[in-house]
């Protein structure tokens, strides 16, 4: 398993915690508090922003056998495509992806 499927998932924006004035730390759960699908060390999922823009982040925590998160960190680069644009901006605890 070396990335996660989360096709059909719809997830929460649990936590949105600004680490640095470029980098913010998003924590994913279920909206049913279910466990997620497990994976292991350099997995990545992949977000649509509400811009539309469909990007991959690496998990950047343990997920053991049943995660009840996913945790990942989006570097806002202002000459990108813009999906970590919409992330950065756009998103807030409570939003769904």
């Amino acid at each position: 398993m070396s990335d996660v499927r989360t096709d059909a998932l719809r997830l929460v924006v649990a936590e949105k915690t600004d680490l640095t004035p470029a980098v913010a730390r998003f924590v994913l759960r279920h909206p049913d508090g279910a466990a997620l699908p497990a994976y292991r060390g350099g997995a990545h999922v992949t977000l649509t922003t509400p811009t539309g823009e469909r990007r991959s982040y690496s998990l950047v925590e343990p997920g053991g056998r049943t995660p009840r998160e996913y945790v990942v960190c989006v570097r806002r680069e202002a000459g990108g495509r813009g999906g970590s644009v919409s992330l950065h901006d756009d998103v807030r605890a409570g939003d769904v992806l």
